[in-house]
């Protein structure tokens, strides 16, 4: 299953309306900052939402405003059929549920039976009214069980993700901005710590997730759009448990234990659901440290980020990322390949033909 926020505005022309979803919204606030104690006039399951906001929370913030949640039972959202892309959505409001109309750039048909509303947030930005709606999508069984190509990730440090696709083998590697990022906002803490601003380093430190945040969802949009165009499925190793395998220098540890593979991995996980794409996922176990070309594995065939030499076969490539991605791909292509047809294997030079991405054999000194 996967979920979709989409976010609609309020635009009913009616007075009455906003003012009561304003006094629902301002009672919400007083309940919640008031430790659920006090009585409101609160719509009853907005209170229980209320209590349950709290249990996480603790204790709340006195300036903050907190979303005004809605429970999903109580959510109805037709179609208007006279204007694309508005909507009117039933919410509840004490005493009584309320009809208001929305408008959002949402191609989905948030009126299907395709999808089912999981959740609704009301939030107030700059004297206007938005709801947050989560829509959730269930995995379409009749999805056809063959595919063309095959799309490997390798995910690692310095290139956050490396690419292979059958349909051709070059490699994409993304991450460079991804790492100007982190990088600047390191040093920007480090500069601010040795002037004791800590007050400064809090305050930018929304600034940089944010910034991260859009680089990820930049790179998995450009992933699934690439397997959706070749018809690809997607094969991802599993990297469960990498903070605590790893062996190297503090200044390794640091870049590991920081960098956000997780929230890509669910990133391309959700896109690609969304497109209807399947995504795979595999050991990752010695992808770094196995030949690609003659599969033994050797901890000193890799010499440094960017140069990987087979101490058996000679085989030298250009980027030992892409040497990692290769040996995904082919496992992927083997687990694939043994579902009885679930993928049309593809021709063996689209894999077997590395001379694009190997160098010449280094002499023997």
């Amino acid at each position: 299953m996967t979920k979709l926020t989409v976010k609609a505005k309020i635009t009913d022309d009616s007075k009455s309306k906003p003012s009561l979803i304003e006094l629902e919204y301002s009672n919400y606030q007083t309940y919640l900052q008031s430790g659920c104690r006090i009585t409101t006039n609160l719509y009853s399951a907005t209170k229980q939402q209320a209590e349950r906001v709290l249990k996480r929370i603790k204790e709340p913030k006195p300036k903050k405003k907190y979303p005004l949640i809605l429970r999903r039972d109580l959510i109805d959202i037709q179609k208007d059929s006279k204007f694309p892309c508005v909507y009117w959505m039933k919410i509840p409001v004490y005493p009584k549920s309320i009809n208001v109309r929305i408008h959002t750039s949402c191609k989905y048909d948030l009126s299907s039976n395709e999808y089912s509303i999981r959740e609704s947030k009301i939030v107030n930005i700059q004297n206007c009214w938005y709801t947050y709606i989560t829509i959730e999508r269930q995995k379409d069984t009749n999805i056809a069980n063959t595919a063309d190509n095959v799309l490997a990730i390798d995910i690692g440090c310095k290139n956050i993700a490396v690419t292979i696709n059958t349909a051709n083998t070059r490699p994409n590697f993304y991450g460079s901005k991804l790492r100007d990022r982190r990088g600047f906002h390191f040093w920007l803490r480090r500069k601010l710590g040795q002037k004791k601003a800590f007050y400064k380093i809090n305050v930018l430190k929304n600034r940089e997730f944010l910034q991260v945040d859009h680089e990820l969802h930049q790179i998995s949009k450009t992933i699934v759009q690439e397997a959706k165009r070749t018809n690809a499925i997607i094969v991802l190793g599993k990297l469960k448990g990498i903070r605590k395998r790893i062996k190297a220098g503090r200044r390794i540890r640091r870049l590991i234990n920081n960098f956000p593979y997780y929230r890509l991995v669910r990133y391309i996980e959700n896109k690609a659901g969304w497109m209807d794409i399947k995504v795979l996922e595999i050991s990752e176990s010695y992808t770094s440290q196995t030949c690609f070309n003659c599969h033994v594995i050797d901890k000193t065939a890799r010499k440094t980020q960017g140069l990987f030499k087979c101490n058996n076969c000679n085989v030298v490539s250009t980027n030992a990322d892409y040497n990692g991605a290769m040996n995904i791909l082919q496992r992927g292509l083997g687990i694939l390949s043994s579902l009885r047809g679930f993928l049309t294997y593809p021709e063996p030079s689209v894999i077997v033909d590395r001379n694009k991405m190997i160098t010449r054999e280094l002499p023997h000194v």
